[in-house]
């Protein structure tokens, strides 16, 4: 009995102690899970208060991306209208300055083609005062031709449309020279009688030639064929009378220009020709009777007539209404002056306008107004947004022509 109260004493003891370690570990354990939970407990309140500081952050940040977007839709709303009238002008002007393009460019071609034209006429002219020098040379070196020979003078007479017409009148002059004892002389002359008449021929010092100034002569009249086209005149000393050496003129003659090239670049040409009929037409004879001129030393001249087409001058253009100041569907009065040059007066003068850059044109005849001396054509009303170009061209009565620079304005 003792013995079982001993034991259970033992086992209330070990329970005892038992109950007293775990209360101590479950104390223990709830120490140190209280410094866990105050431990957590921190760390959640620091991260509560970093989730505090990034959200006023993030609220700055989305606060500023809010102001710029709000500035941004500002300036956008601002400008919107801005904008909307920029494309309106740019839509509206870009046929209008495309056209000004082409424009210039179409005026650089009317200019190429003017000056291209007047080049050629230039040259003519310059061929012209070569033809000319030419001539001037040739009557200096008429002077130096050698014993022997006979010449016409000047070896080239050149006149054109610019300076001679029918009615026009020149003189060539026949020279020699000629070996000691020259007794008489003939000559025989060819000309185009479908181009000149001759209207005064004889000597050159008057009753006599130059060539036998100072000796007693028989003079005679020229025999004048102004159908087939010949002169003849001769001259004769008396009795055993002779010249000496001698190189002096002849005789002269005087043609009257009957007719003129038609509006060509061919010109009429042709000769005098002294040398026609050779030495029997034209001949110098000694004391004897003995010929001694030969037929390669019967110098001929030549003639050129020119038709120089110098077409119109074309100046002073302007329009009324100006180009500024033209109203949608108002009629353009274009104006300018035209001067003939050619002296065959102006044909016409017309005035060519397009509304859509040159693919079509249309027409309008100008006429003069004899107050203003002015020429008048009129272009129709158009509608807003229509680029009108137009030039002017003029014609005179020898075929030439002059087209102007073009002339453009803009219904915007």
């Amino acid at each position: 009995m003792s013995e079982i109260k001993s034991k259970k004493m033992v086992s209330l003891n070990v329970a005892v102690a038992l109950g007293m370690i775990f209360v101590a570990v479950v104390a223990g354990l709830g120490i140190i899970f209280s410094n866990y939970v105050i431990d957590a407990n921190n760390k959640i309140s620091s991260l509560n208060n970093q989730i505090s500081s990034g959200d006023s952050q993030l609220d700055s940040t989305i606060t500023s991306f809010q102001d710029q977007t709000n500035q941004l839709l500002a300036w956008l709303n601002g400008n919107e209208t801005l904008l909307t009238e920029t494309e309106t002008w740019l839509v509206d002007n870009v046929t209008y300055y495309n056209s000004q393009i082409t424009n210039l460019q179409n005026q650089e071609s009317q200019l190429q083609t003017w000056l291209n034209g007047n080049i050629t006429i230039y040259e003519t002219q310059i061929n012209l005062l070569n033809s000319i020098i030419t001539s001037l040379q040739n009557q200096i070196a008429d002077r130096e031709r050698a014993l022997g020979s006979v010449w016409v003078s000047p070896s080239t007479i050149a006149y054109s449309t610019d300076n001679a017409s029918v009615g026009t009148l020149f003189n060539v002059t026949v020279w020699a020279n000629m070996q000691n004892g020259t007794y008489n002389w003939q000559v025989t002359m060819k000309f185009n009688a479908s181009v000149f008449q001759e209207v005064a021929c004889g000597y050159t010092a008057g009753t006599a030639s130059a060539y036998f100034a100072g000796h007693a002569t028989v003079p005679v009249s020229p025999v004048v064929d102004n159908v087939a086209g010949s002169i003849v005149l001769g001259e004769s000393l008396i009795g055993n009378d002779y010249a000496p050496e001698e190189n002096a003129s002849l005789m002269y003659a005087e043609f009257n220009i009957t007719t003129m090239p038609t509006p060509t670049k061919t010109p009429l040409t042709g000769l005098f020709d002294i040398n026609a009929t050779g030495t029997s037409g034209t001949f110098f004879d000694d004391t004897s009777g003995n010929t001694f001129v030969s037929a390669a030393n019967l110098y001929d001249a030549s003639f050129a007539l020119y038709s120089l087409i110098v077409p119109p001058t074309i100046s002073n253009i302007s329009q009324v209404p100006d180009i500024n100041s033209v109203n949608p569907g108002e009629a353009v009065t274009v104006s300018a002056n035209v001067t003939d040059n050619s002296g065959t007066g102006i044909a016409n003068v017309t005035l060519v306008y397009s509304n859509d850059t040159w693919a079509t044109n249309s027409t309008a005849a100008m006429t003069l107004n004899s107050t203003t001396g002015l020429y008048y054509g009129t272009i129709p009303g158009y509608a807003v947004g229509t680029g009108i170009f137009y030039v002017i061209d003029a014609y005179d009565n020898s075929g030439g022509f002059s087209e102007s620079i073009v002339s453009v304005w803009a219904l915007l």
